[in-house]
């Protein structure tokens, strides 16, 4: 948890002072170069305002948008020490449970082998395959309707 925690505030300090020092003219001009398009970074800092600084605690509970939080928090200068405060308390829950799960995983298959591990998932996704397409389907749809509707700007909805 410690090292997964370490390697998480690693990459916020590194995007925040990326953000802080090269600032919003360079990432509109070159930030299509990191997959930050305009659109995005102009809705990132919008709800970044609205919601203000607890935006970095509850974004680094969410996948790909945990990676990128820093970006707004280090254009709008946020204090450095609410941001370690909630971008550890954030990192903290997702690298905890993610190490929870390895852990129970890990118990689950101390006593095979790894050829006994790769029949055993291949007959799971044989047996389970219609249910993981369902699910995969589900988890995909809700990713791109939620992320419509986070990314739709204010302005646009008010227009």
């Amino acid at each position: 948890i410690l090292a997964g925690l370490a390697g998480s505030m690693a990459g916020a300090y590194f995007n925040y002072y990326f953000a802080l020092l090269l600032g919003r003219p360079f990432l509109h001009k070159y930030g299509k170069y990191f997959f930050l398009s305009e659109q995005n970074l102009n809705r990132a800092e919008e709800i970044f305002r609205q919601y203000g600084d607890i935006t970095t605690f509850v974004c680094r509970l969410l996948p790909a948008i945990r990676q990128l939080i820093s970006v707004p928090a280090g254009l709008a200068k946020m204090n450095l020490f609410r941001f370690t405060l909630f971008t550890a308390l954030g990192a903290g829950i997702w690298t905890a449970i993610l190490a929870g799960v390895g852990y129970y995983l890990g118990a689950l298959s101390k006593d095979m082998t790894y050829a006994d591990l790769v029949h055993k998932g291949v007959a799971l996704i044989n047996e389970k395959y219609h249910w993981i397409i369902i699910f995969l389907v589900v988890v995909v749809a809700s990713y791109i309707a939620i992320h419509k509707a986070v990314m739709k700007s204010s302005e646009k909805k008010a227009a």
